[in-house]
C-alpha cells in the first residue's frame, strides 16, 4: 500500500504540526516508525540524515528533501533530543505515537493506509522520480542481494505510468531534436540552393 497524493495533502491540511512532521519524516526518508521515533537531531548533518536501523543494524544516509528541510526548520527544538515529539514536546512512546497517528489519520478521513505504508510511498515516489534501485536501497537499507523486496513496497502501476510518461517525453525531445537538426541541415548553405 502507498499513500496517495490526496491522502498526504488531507493529512497535512488537518493534522497538528507535531503529526505532520512525523508524516513528512516518514514520507521523505522511507524509514520505519521505530527508527524515526528515536531519531536524534544530531543525525541531521550537511543536508543528510544518518542513522543505524534497528532492524538489521544497517547504516543508511538519506538526503534531506526541500519539503523535509522546511519541516525540520519549522520544528520546535525545545529540550528534546529527538526530532519527533508529542504535543508536550516530549519524546513519543510507541503506543502513544500510534494512537495519535491513528486519530490524526481518522480526522483527515483517511482509511486503509498506515504509517508503515509511507515506506512504500517513499520507494514508489523515488522510482517515479527516476532514482535507481541502488540509490533507493542505500536509503531504505534493503540488501543489494534482495532487490525483490522493493517489489513489496512499490505501487507498480503508478511507477509504470510515471516511467512511461518520462520515456515518452524523452522520445519526443529526441524527435524534436532530430527534426530541428534536419531542418537546420536542409537550410544550410549549399544544400538545395539554386
Amino acid at each position: 500500500m502507498v499513500w496517495s497524493d490526496e491522502e498526504v495533502a488531507s493529512f497535512l491540511a488537518t493534522a497538528p504540526e507535531h503529526m505532520t512532521r512525523a508524516l513528512i519524516l516518514g514520507l521523505e526518508t522511507g524509514q520505519r516508525e521505530a527508527d524515526l521515533l528515536k531519531l536524534p537531531w544530531s543525525a541531521v548533518k550537511n543536508g543528510t540524515i544518518h542513522l543505524r536501523q534497528e532492524k538489521g543494524g544497517r547504516r543508511v544516509v538519506i538526503p534531506v528533501s526541500p519539503l523535509l528541510q522546511r519541516a525540520l526548520n519549522a520544528a520546535p527544538r525545545g529540550d528534546s533530543l529527538t526530532i519527533l515529539t508529542n504535543s508536550r514536546g516530549l519524546p513519543w512512546t510507541g503506543n502513544g505515537f500510534r494512537s495519535a497517528f491513528r486519530a490524526a489519520r481518522s480526522a483527515a478521513g483517511i482509511e486503509g493506509v498506515r504509517f508503515h505504508d509511507l515506506r512504500g510511498t517513499f520507494v514508489t515516489k523515488r522510482f517515479e522520480e527516476g532514482w535507481t534501485t541502488e540509490e533507493i536501497i542505500f536509503c531504505t537499507g534493503h540488501s543489494i542481494r534482495d532487490v525483490r523486496t522493493l517489489e513489496r513496497y512499490t505501487a507498480r502501476g503508478q511507477v509504470a505510468e510515471s516511467n512511461a510518461l518520462m520515456l515518452r517525453n524523452r522520445l519526443w525531445r529526441n524527435e524534436e531534436g532530430s527534426e530541428a537538426a534536419n531542418c537546420a541541415a536542409n537550410r544550410s548553405p549549399g544544400r538545395g540552393a539554386k
